[in-house]
């Protein structure tokens, strides 16, 4: 459901190929066409760490041939996700073998694509040629002769290793019942990682995990939905049993969820004040999406016959289930993350009584009193203040892994390399601002021309 790195690249290499013989003959179109491509050839050959030496043939255009066009949209698609990637997942980038793979597959698809917009402008009968063709034919041979290079680096076949897995930040949204749910639920995650944790207050945090709780009771019940259909359509042992596994974590992540609220009910204040964070908002449709997709109008729960079908169904549930607990497990990190901030910061109060059996010290009032909140509730800067509380979060995070990890093997993801932005934003990798800029074709009449001047037939 989510696009990858490496089927972006094999949807460009088939466009690639499939534009043999459909590129128009017109220079304009195909100039057009080509600066697409070979601008977004260069930007993913920049994130992979390599520099073009061909000089662009002019300023991309929205419109251009269409077959060319065609291949630059999965091409620049690629570049757009290496872009996405945060620290730790764009950390593949420094393998040399994977990023010689992908600059070989990169390279082979503009070769494709220059080797049919140049059959194009050598179809014309020689007398019958214009200048923009002719001039255009010999750029295009010129990019060929760069490109096939580093095509040769990869003479084993391009492979992409880890950097292949490395997906988008979002799902492709959809109508479709179940990608619409997992659309949701990435949309939620999102909102909620872009939230900073020193805004947050215990109301927001109370929140979060009331929401994780019932986010992990959808998946469960889908979960259930499934393994009570796993032996009528023909899943296999190894898939029952992770199916099994995902069911009992889910379920030990409930208890883990009330051990928490109750937590967050006893020992845990803040220092007042309401908010409103977007990411209620986008729960609330995640939370009608499955209501819409498990219930009938009446209200009344879908028998398990009727929510699984078939097989096909089945797996389409396996996947927005992937993309659910994925989406809970990385809200509950970011949870634990904010209370640890939080805490650290003194943005929180704990009892008195829970702060006198960590540390007797605190027997004693403070030096500035705040009437008679201040006796029954002190500031603290120590996460050990604050055991079950952090405990139970702890314990409702491994158990989400846990559950995530086996859905990702149903949904067969678990190759996928997911971007988060809860990673630091810092790029290991990426286009240099300070390249020469270059100029068009057109604008160097004087530049030597490196091709022979003998004419393609």
């Amino acid at each position: 459901m989510r696009a990858t790195y490496e089927g972006l690249l094999t949807v460009a290499h088939r466009r690639a190929v499939d534009s043999a013989g459909r590129v128009s003959t017109d220079p304009d179109q195909v100039a057009a066409g080509w600066a697409a491509v070979l601008a977004a050839t260069r930007r993913q050959m920049a994130w992979l760490k390599y520099e073009l030496e061909i000089p662009d043939v002019g300023q991309p255009a929205a419109h251009g041939d269409p077959a060319l066009m065609a291949v630059a949209q999965p091409l620049g698609a690629a570049a757009d996700l290496l872009a996405v990637q945060d620290a730790v997942t764009a950390s593949v980038l420094d393998d040399r073998v994977s990023l010689v793979a992908a600059r070989a597959a990169v390279a082979n698809i503009a070769s494709i694509s220059a080797r049919s917009a140049l059959n194009a402008m050598t179809s014309v009968s020689r007398r019958r040629r214009t200048v923009e063709q002719r001039s255009l034919a010999r750029h295009l041979r010129f990019a060929r002769r760069e490109l096939e290079p580093i095509v040769a680096q990869e003479s084993n076949g391009p492979f992409l290793g880890a950097l292949g897995g490395l997906a988008a930040s979002m799902p492709a949204a959809s109508t479709e019942t179940y990608e619409r749910i997992a659309h949701a639920a990435a949309h939620w995650q999102r909102l909620h990682e872009e939230i900073p944790a020193q805004s947050l207050l215990t109301r927001d945090l109370r929140s979060i995990t009331a929401q994780v709780r019932t986010a992990a009771g959808h998946g469960r019940y889908l979960v259930r939905a499934v393994g009570a259909s796993a032996q009528r359509l023909g899943f296999g042992g190894p898939a029952i049993l992770r199916l099994r596994k995902a069911n009992t974590a889910l379920r030990r992540t409930d208890a883990s969820a009330i051990r928490t609220t109750a937590a967050w009910n006893r020992h845990v204040s803040d220092l007042g004040g309401t908010t409103s964070l977007p990411g209620e908002f986008a729960f609330r449709e995640l939370h009608e999406a499955v209501r819409g997709t498990v219930a009938l109008p009446s209200g009344a729960l879908r028998s398990t016959a009727e929510l699984i079908p078939d097989r096909w169904t089945a797996d389409a549930v396996l996947e927005a289930v992937d993309e659910l607990v994925h989406s809970a497990h990385q809200v509950a990190v970011m949870q634990q993350r904010a209370v640890f901030d939080l805490v650290t910061a003194g943005r929180l109060f704990v009892s008195r009584s829970q702060a006198i059996r960590a540390d007797p010290a605190y027997q004693q009032l403070t030096v500035a009193p705040i009437g008679r909140r201040q006796r029954s509730w002190v500031r603290v800067e120590r996460i050990d203040f604050v055991p079950e509380l952090t405990e139970s979060l702890a314990a409702g995070v491994d158990l989400l892994g846990e559950a995530a990890l086996a859905c990702r093997q149903l949904a067969h993801t678990d190759v996928q390399r997911r971007p988060t932005r809860l990673e630091s934003p810092t790029r290991i990798a990426g286009p240099d601002p300070k390249r020469r800029p270059r100029k068009a074709v057109a604008q160097r009449p004087d530049q030597p021309d490196p091709t022979p001047a003998v004419e393609l037939p």
